[in-house]
């Protein structure tokens, strides 16, 4: 299924949706398993490529990947999704299979900030991860957490001026519970911006039109029926841009797309890696950019850093998914006929 930012609202609210309205200059109006993984990377020169692993070793752990390879592109001001959009060459790193301590010692002991993170597992907590040195274009005031609640996010925001840039549900003993990254929101870098937890995809097709926004994180999860945990921004300004969301569909539906409007891809999640469908979102690859890219799925970490070394990228996104769902072997999925 498709929406664009210009669909019909239908329908109220959802029941049990957690709605953040967040506008910086008037504030808010209101409030997995063992897997594998996904990525989206970006060319650097192969000597600053860091593709490196810690912890356990991925053993019948798989990845989902999306790689761009980026040959000159930089840009000048300060997008509100820059940590995907932004190809100057730096240093970086990916992990799996990472403990909260680990992923502290990471940034510790690297300088480096977190640009996205992925549930491997609940029982213990594990994360997999990729990572930016927090330097040059890259540099963020940033913060992220975990075993979080709607109402904790909220006051974290509030509390550090910040908007999130990715989020995570996982299930607890407790209850659901959030990962979540957010940088500095004030000042030069402020955006409207927004977030859901709860919401449906009609709901989700409402806002975005109401908001006249795009999204730039979305997460898919049951609690009776599908629901998402969502950031978009304000769709104005140096933001502005063309965009297509999917969910729930094949990747011939997504190539079609990139063949038909010349995009490539933002963020995706394996919906379901049996049938190989997914959600995403995608943006405008423009001529001017000079990107070339690549997504795979169904890759474990030994065959992920081949691909990163032999395309000389970095990963920009990553997803997880249960490796017993997948043969041992890597997908890139198919082009359109």
């Amino acid at each position: 299924m498709l929406y664009s930012p210009s669909c019909d609202r239908h329908g109220d609210k959802a029941d049990g949706i957690f709605d953040r309205h967040r506008r910086f200059k008037e504030g808010p109006t209101g409030l997995k398993q063992d897997a594998l993984l996904g990525a989206i990377c970006i060319r650097e020169s192969i000597d600053r490529l860091m593709a490196n692993r810690k912890g356990n070793a991925m053993s019948r752990k798989f990845v989902s990947t999306i790689c761009i390879i980026v040959l000159c592109l930089a840009y000048n001001f300060a997008l509100a999704d820059s940590h995907r959009m932004e190809t100057t060459p730096t240093d970086w790193w990916w992990y799996h299979s990472q403990s909260n301590a680990d992923i502290v010692n990471v940034i510790d002991e690297t300088g480096s900030r977190l640009i996205d993170i992925e549930i491997q597992s609940t029982e213990p907590l594990r994360f997999a991860a990729a990572f930016v040195h927090n330097s040059g274009v890259y540099a963020e005031t940033w913060w992220w957490f975990f075993d979080q609640t709607p109402g904790d996010i909220e006051l974290l925001l509030n509390r550090n001026e910040a908007r999130l840039i990715d989020i995570e549900r996982y299930e607890t003993e407790n209850g659901p519970r959030y990962a979540v990254i957010m940088v500095n929101n004030s000042g030069a870098d402020a955006k409207d911006w927004w977030w859901y937890v709860g919401a449906d995809d009609v709901f989700l097709a409402g806002v975005l039109d109401d908001n006249n926004a795009r999204l730039v994180d979305f997460e898919a999860y049951e609690d009776g029926g599908t629901k998402y945990a969502a950031i978009m921004i304000e769709n104005t300004g140096e933001d502005a841009m063309e965009w297509w969301w999917y969910i729930d569909v094949p990747a011939t539906t997504i190539w079609n797309n990139i063949a038909a409007h010349g995009t490539r891809l933002l963020e995706y999640q394996v919906r379901d890696p049996v049938a190989g469908t997914f959600d995403a979102i995608l943006i405008p690859h423009r001529e001017t950019d000079n990107i070339n890219w690549w997504w795979y799925y169904n890759v474990n970490d030994t065959q992920l850093n081949a691909l990163i070394n032999q395309n000389g990228a970095r990963i920009t996104d990553l997803d997880t998914y249960p490796a017993d769902r997948k043969n041992n072997r890597i997908v890139r999925p198919p082009e359109p006929v």
